[in-house]
């Protein structure tokens, strides 16, 4: 009865780490969906660009397949870890975006004024390829 008990626990263990990063993974989605259905997102070549939808689909599908043997692997588990937070800094670049284009709308002359999210743009291309860094470190591990 004991091996039944591990194997169940693994599974578990391999549910809830994909459950976790498909939950962040779908935010994100969501709040990138809503900042390039935006009319006044003038970056959304950027975002183009970047094929970030894509990303998080193959990352996510990628953790989703992995064996429960190589979820125990510290260094998966550790690259897993920071792909979350990575996901979660990205989602919350992206907020901060939408946030900055709803006060700027909000402004009077807006159509005169220029949008202060630059520096968010920038921070967005950095996580975003910080992302694309920790996939690749984690498909080589895996390997």
């Amino acid at each position: 009865m004991e091996p039944i008990l591990i194997t169940s626990s693994v599974l578990l263990g391999k549910e809830v780490v994909s459950q976790t990063v498909n939950n962040t993974a779908r935010n994100l989605l969501l709040s990138v969906n809503d900042l390039l259905e935006n009319e006044q997102f003038i970056f959304k070549k950027i975002l183009d660009e970047y094929d970030l939808n894509f990303k998080i689909e193959i990352i996510t599908n990628y953790i989703h397949n992995l064996s429960e043997v190589q979820l125990k692997n510290s260094g998966i588990k550790t690259c897993i870890k920071y792909l979350e937070n990575i996901l979660i800094k990205i989602k919350q670049e992206v907020d901060n975006i939408n946030k900055e284009i709803t006060e700027h709308n909000s402004l009077w002359f807006n159509r005169f004024r220029i949008p202060c999210y630059k520096q968010l743009i920038i921070n967005l291309k950095n996580d975003i390829n910080i992302l694309s860094e920790r996939f690749d470190i984690l498909t080589k591990i895996k390997n």
